[in-house]
């Protein structure tokens, strides 16, 4: 385990105005139908059933049960957008690196445009699916979740197709990385001189744990990837899944794309691991010998260097 300093000054961000033309702040925000919907009827009908008996401090009755129902359980064209919604949430994370604590997320410039492409794709997916293969089954999914439900059916909570569409909403919104020395506000020179500081300190912060979050990921990919490369305890060689190779290519990816400080560290970690990984394949890794051991030895090394993370 490295023990890492999280100092702030270990991040260089001294030169702002390159952080800002290197890097842009994104976010996503995907909404949906509510999915499942609390039933007191149910609950009471349960509590009954049960003779359950729950008083507060006062000696009022409490309602200990709680019954929630699922409003579209078995809508197969349902389930298929919600698995997409959360594969979409992870490729954004994937993608981007941890920024402030209100959801925005930090990428380079260099990283953006294959961010971009690949999240508006994702929203012509999303759109797909709730026009070309959920609208046309609406009805009878409707029909199959009223039988199925039963008495726990209540037709106040579904609507008409428009009404259901709305609210479904994929934004995708961008915004420049703040520059504490190019503040325009018209404001008293004190005042001024507080939101710069306020800014500097905030943007220090922010790039900490940007930093971090890559050199987890690193961590953690490295991790993994020396461990299938080892050895059991019984001396055989550990198994692997083909995942291991495109793991080790998508980490060197991510050291170029979002190294936002352009910290050397992970420069040279990236250069290292993209040729200890070049022309490598799962198979070729697999077999015990000179190239397996050597492509482990080259992990272990960046593995080593991986500076201050307390994990």
């Amino acid at each position: 385990m490295n023990m890492v300093d999280t100092n702030l000054d270990v991040i260089n961000v001294d030169n702002y105005q390159s952080l800002a033309t290197s890097t842009c702040l994104v976010e996503v925000n995907i909404s949906q139908a509510r999915i499942t919907k609390e039933d007191r009827e149910a609950a009471d009908k349960i509590a009954e059933l049960n003779k359950v008996t729950v008083y507060d401090k006062h000696g009022k009755p409490t309602k200990p049960v709680t019954v929630y129902k699922k409003l579209y359980e078995g809508w197969a064209e349902y389930e298929k957008l919600s698995k997409f919604i959360r594969f979409v949430r992870r490729e954004h994370e994937r993608m981007t690196l941890a920024w402030s604590d209100s959801g925005l997320r930090i990428v380079t410039t260099l990283g953006y445009p294959d961010y971009i492409e690949t999240m508006t794709g994702y929203q012509d997916q999303m759109n797909s699916i709730l026009d070309d293969e959920m609208k046309p089954t609406y009805a009878d999914a409707l029909l199959q979740i009223e039988t199925g439900l039963g008495d726990m059916y209540d037709p106040s909570l579904y609507h008409d197709w428009d009404t259901f569409r709305s609210q479904f909403r994929f934004r995708l919104k961008t915004w420049g990385t703040p520059d504490p020395t190019d503040i325009r506000c018209d404001l008293p020179r004190q005042a001024l001189e507080q939101m710069k500081a306020d800014m500097h300190s905030a943007v220090q912060e922010n790039a900490l744990k940007s930093n971090n979050d890559m050199w987890k990921r690193m961590h953690d990919t490295l991790q993994r990837v020396s461990k299938a490369l080892g050895y059991k305890e019984d001396g055989k060689l550990q198994t692997f899944k083909d995942t291991l190779v495109p793991a080790a290519q998508e980490l060197v990816t991510q050291l170029r794309t979002l190294n936002i400080t352009n910290d050397a560290k992970m420069v040279e970690a990236a250069n290292k691991l993209e040729y200890a990984f070049k022309d490598k394949t799962n198979e070729s890794l697999r077999a015990e010998g000179y190239e397996r051991d050597e492509t482990k030895s080259v992990v272990d090394q960046v593995l080593a260097s991986i500076p201050s993370l307390d994990i």
